[in-house]
């Protein structure tokens, strides 16, 4: 019976097997089992599940109190139901999502050019162009009925429509 962790690969025309459990090179007609591994082979997996055990994980960035106040005073010039996505119009999940991301999401911020997404209709708005690019031109539209479109550009750095 073979081990279903053995797999066989080659490299500079040499064939070799390869223990995919504990990440070390062995003889190809290797016939263990879960229950028949050599200490060799025990000692090397512990020694990684004590690695794995004892790593240290990079801590999670803090926000500024400042920054805290202005993501909780978020409003929308367009959107006044911030708990109901403005696309597909679900309730569960729903995340603010600043428009004019980079650089210009402070300005997105304090100019209520939040738009409110469910988790999916978000995904799609950071990997969709032309979905982005809607809410885009919508919120320039509206700044651009009490506003000009040189104090956008002042604003944002660039003209959508």
């Amino acid at each position: 019976m073979k081990c279903k962790y053995l797999k066989i690969r080659k490299k500079n025309n040499k064939i070799y097997g390869y223990c995919s459990k504990f990440k070390i090179e062995k003889n190809i007609y290797c016939s263990e089992c879960k229950e028949e591994i050599s200490k060799q082979y025990k000692e090397l997996y512990n020694k990684k599940i004590e690695k794995l055990k004892t790593k240290q994980h990079n801590p999670i960035k803090k926000v500024s109190k400042k920054q805290n106040k202005r993501q909780n005073k978020r409003f929308s010039i367009i959107y006044h139901d911030l708990k109901k996505c403005a696309y597909c119009g679900s309730y569960e999940g729903v995340e603010l999502n600043e428009v004019f991301e980079g650089k210009n999401r402070q300005v997105s911020m304090l100019n209520g050019f939040i738009v409110p997404l469910c988790h999916f209709c978000h995904e799609r708005f950071h990997n969709d162009r032309k979905f982005s690019l809607y809410y885009k031109k919508l919120f320039q539209r509206e700044f651009e009925k009490n506003k000009t479109r040189e104090e956008f550009i002042k604003l944002i750095g660039r003209n959508y429509l």
